[in-house]
């Protein structure tokens, strides 16, 4: 008979100073993939807790020894909570949390209270890659050595699939956000910034650093370079010659004038672009993209217009 699995206490509440003296007993998340909020948004974060206090408490776990935590959910609040002078704040302490768990529950509370869709590019690709990371190490034996090197790995697969059902996503998104996270922070920002989109900067994070770090030195020269999913693919391949692959070269590529920039730009939302995305092979270019759906859109209009004059001529 299997041994049933034994469930965590819960955790224990309870009022931490946060004054100058105490709050380096307050750790972040390690490797914490969500930016904080600045600005406007941070302020109104300060001005609801100096009106109503920090409501909900924030879940930390014990680290080292009892009296030193890292923050498991609740970033903004203790940020918020510091910015409007308060003394204390309220927290749920749990004891014996993984590193995995730990990582699980930082993701999944993010997104259950902001919702995926609100994420940046960069949040989304870290947040991904983390949890992916932590299904992937639970369980995993380190003692032994592995009997699948050379092929692939199972728990990677299962993870994928984990992963996609959590974020409410396809398992070709969470791939693809697993290769955006190779990304230099530079041209993370640069993402973030609608800069370029993600089908150009699929392609750049499979390149080295060193590479990465020379495309975007090119492009922080003029603000006339574009990178875009045709430049990005020829600077792939370029890639491939590691001799030639100069800053010139890259300026060459990047100056080239493409049937892209011809298309008006349209603004979609991301999490419908996304799926957009998935219903074409990877390797689609952008143009054949922007014909097929003006096929479609077409096609449908059309339709419906044929539909709307059977139906006057079935009234009259």
């Amino acid at each position: 008979m299997s041994k049933k699995k034994e469930n965590k206490k819960p955790g224990k509440f309870k009022m931490l100073p946060i004054d100058d003296g105490n709050i380096d007993k307050i750790k972040e998340f390690s490797n914490h993939p969500f930016k904080p909020y600045e600005n406007e948004q941070l302020a109104k974060m300060v001005e609801s807790v100096k009106e109503h206090g920090v409501i909900q408490p924030i879940s930390v776990r014990t680290i080292n020894d009892d009296d030193t935590y890292e923050i498991i959910s609740g970033h903004q609040r203790l940020r918020a909570a510091i910015g409007a002078g308060l003394d204390e704040i309220p927290v749920i302490i749990h004891e014996d949390v993984s590193d995995e768990e730990a990582a699980m529950f930082v993701n999944e509370t993010n997104i259950t209270q902001r919702d995926y869709k609100n994420f940046s590019q960069s949040e989304k690709a870290k947040s991904i890659k983390m949890y992916h990371e932590a299904i992937k190490q639970q369980g995993k034996r380190t003692d032994l050595p592995s009997e699948t090197s050379g092929q692939v790995d199972p728990k990677d697969d299962y993870a994928r699939t984990k992963t996609a059902k959590i974020y409410k996503i396809s398992e070709s998104t969470v791939k693809r956000y697993l290769e955006l996270d190779k990304l230099i922070e530079p041209l993370m920002d640069k993402l973030d910034n609608k800069i370029f989109g993600t089908s150009p900067a699929g392609k750049i994070s499979k390149l080295n650093p060193n590479e990465q770090e020379l495309i975007n030195s090119t492009l922080e020269d003029k603000d006339n370079y574009k990178l875009n999913t045709k430049n990005a693919t020829e600077l792939l391949k370029l890639s491939q010659d590691t001799e030639n692959f100069t800053k010139e070269k890259i300026k060459n590529i990047l100056n080239k004038d493409n049937n892209i920039s011809k298309i008006a730009p349209v603004k979609v939302e991301t999490d419908i672009y996304e799926h957009l995305l998935q219903l074409f092979p990877d390797e689609t270019n952008l143009n054949k993209v922007y014909e097929n759906i003006k096929i479609a859109v077409d096609s449908y209009n059309k339709a419906n217009s044929e539909n709307g004059n059977n139906n006057e001529d079935t009234n009259n």
